[in-house]
């Protein structure tokens, strides 16, 4: 765990963060001690001592995972819920003051563990890390017809910028499949935020220019790697798989300044359709 309670405190008192080695804090699960782990190797945190039975099962995170929190701030990371019918207790990844939840999942998730935790949360976003899916991503989107532009109606406003939105005629072939039925809104991250950042710019722009035959090849690339895919729920399997593209920055600044990427959450259905052009370049990983 990257943040604690201070010791002699309640669950309302605000986190801290392991500063150096022997500090003591509080698991805001258990609320048993906890102390910080400051080595050179692993990244500061807290650790329960020996045989300590925390309801809540802490697991190591990737830098992938822990930049995600980091976009947020303190007060909203780590925040446990208590389900008082059942007992049962989760951490969130982040929770925001509208009650939204954004839930980080880098490694393999079982049906079963997917749908529990939607069942707990029920106003939840996932964020997945689809970096692995991104060269299958890019030949997919090359192929003719396979990425067929539609407009939508709303019964509700984004309140983020709507960069494009696809229907995705093999998802399949994209994304996971366990994640292509799943009941809450699901982002993929193709990139990581090192590979999206807008320092690439200046350097596609050197490239254009020494070789304009490469121009469009090199900008698709920035877009989808600038790009979040936000998947949304399908109400039975026979319908389109619809994804919403939204800048990366967009939907960090939204969520932090709004607390919700719609208001309230859009009821969307398809209208009109339009295949989007192919991108015509050769591919070379």
């Amino acid at each position: 765990m990257l943040l604690a309670l201070p010791l002699n405190s309640n669950a309302d008192n605000q986190k801290i963060r392991a500063t150096k080695s022997g500090q003591r804090g509080l698991c805001p699960a258990c609320m048993q001690e906890v102390y910080s782990r400051c080595g050179k190797y692993r990244i500061k945190h807290w650790a329960h001592f020996p045989n300590c039975n925390c309801v809540v099962q802490w697991k190591p995170e990737t830098p992938w995972h822990r930049q995600w929190k980091s976009e947020f701030p303190d007060e909203w990371q780590e925040v446990v819920h208590h389900d008082e019918k059942t007992g049962e207790k989760h951490v969130a990844d982040v929770k925001l003051p509208t009650n939204l939840v954004l839930e980080f999942q880098h490694s393999s998730i079982s049906e079963g563990e997917l749908q529990s935790r939607n069942n707990f949360y029920k106003n939840l976003f996932w964020v997945v890390d689809a970096r692995s899916s991104f060269e299958n991503f890019l030949k997919e989107m090359s192929l003719p017809d396979n990425f067929v532009k539609a407009k939508i109606k709303m019964k509700a406003v984004p309140l983020v910028p709507i960069r494009d939105c696809c229907i995705i005629s093999n998802p399949e072939k994209v994304f996971p499949k366990r994640w292509l039925n799943c009941t809450v809104p699901v982002i993929f991250d193709l990139s990581g935020k090192e590979d999206s950042c807008d320092d690439n710019v200046e350097t596609l722009d050197k490239i254009k220019t020494l070789n304009p035959k490469i121009s469009d090849f090199y900008t698709s690339i920035l877009f989808i790697r600038q790009t979040l895919w936000l998947l949304l729920p399908r109400a039975n399997q026979q319908d389109p798989v619809m994804a919403l593209a939204i800048h990366r920055n967009d939907f960090v600044e939204t969520l932090r300044s709004k607390g919700q990427l719609f208001a309230p959450f859009a009821i969307l259905s398809l209208s009109e359709k339009k295949v989007l052009p192919p991108i015509r370049r050769k591919f070379h990983f």
